[in-house]
């Protein structure tokens, strides 16, 4: 959650970033709905990402561990 989170802390201020007036007092975000939705959606989608169960997708084996990466053979499992 670590790498997830980074990034959606690197969105979250590149958009805030955009949406303060520059030199010339302008906004590249406007005061819109289309504007307040990209102002927002990074930061709710971010939020639902990093609040996501981590187990929630995932099935379990036949021996009880999650699937995943089998490092036996080097490729993906999908049991």
């Amino acid at each position: 959650r670590l790498h997830a989170g980074l990034a959606a802390l690197g969105a979250v201020v590149a958009v805030s970033l955009l949406a303060l007036p520059g030199p010339s007092g302008s906004a590249l975000l406007p005061a819109n709905p289309l504007g307040f939705t990209w102002t927002l959606a990074p930061t709710l989608v971010s939020a639902v990402i990093l609040a996501w169960p981590a187990g929630l997708l995932r099935r379990p084996d036949s021996k009880g561990a999650p699937g995943g990466w089998d490092t036996d053979e080097g490729r993906e499992t999908d049991k």
